[in-house]
């Protein structure tokens, strides 16, 4: 039987990761947190000019009520930004959420500038991604293989296996 903490994927783990993620982003930069949810990534990005987006607009009405910033109720497949606008483009649980993960891939490169990463960080294994994904999310996830095997076509991969989440960092 598997405890609360396995069936969420140990919350340890999961602000471990968090805190990573934000340390890969140098301070003064301009990131865009897609599918920003209740800010979970976006409140470790102390030192980060963040814009988060997200496509449900009761969700960044509620997390910006929370946690000031720049917010954008849009699409992830289709963002609305030129390109080269950001320099990095990070997803916490994107590909857990969104069913055109590699078009999500795609417009994460697009509006990142030359020099810059594409963070995705996503949860692993049968619990933890239950506990991420809602009753919405019926596509199947990527592999941690398949998403290095698409970010390595933009740029050289970096692949961080955990017991409970997998991130891909690309440098562009």
């Amino acid at each position: 039987m598997q405890s609360f903490f396995d069936f969420f994927g140990r919350i340890e783990e999961r602000e471990s990761v968090l805190r990573e993620l934000a340390s890969l982003l140098a301070p003064g930069e301009c990131v865009l947190d897609i599918a920003t949810g209740s800010g979970y990534l976006a409140r470790q990005m102390k030192d980060q000019r963040v814009v988060c987006l997200d496509l449900d607009p009761g969700v960044i009405h509620r997390t910006a009520r929370l946690l000031p910033g720049t917010y954008v109720c849009a699409d992830a497949t289709r963002l609305p930004f030129r390109d080269a606008s950001f320099d990095s483009a990070v997803a916490w649980t994107g590909a857990a959420h969104i069913p055109d993960w590699k078009g999500l891939v795609r417009e994460m490169v697009r509006v990142t500038r030359a020099g810059g990463r594409v963070i995705l960080a996503e949860p692993k294994g049968e619990y933890s991604t239950r506990a991420f994904r809602d009753s919405r999310c019926t596509h199947a996830m990527p592999s941690p293989a398949e998403i290095a095997e698409e970010l390595d076509k933009f740029g050289q991969v970096e692949l961080r296996d955990r017991e409970y989440f997998v991130t891909a960092v690309a440098g562009l």
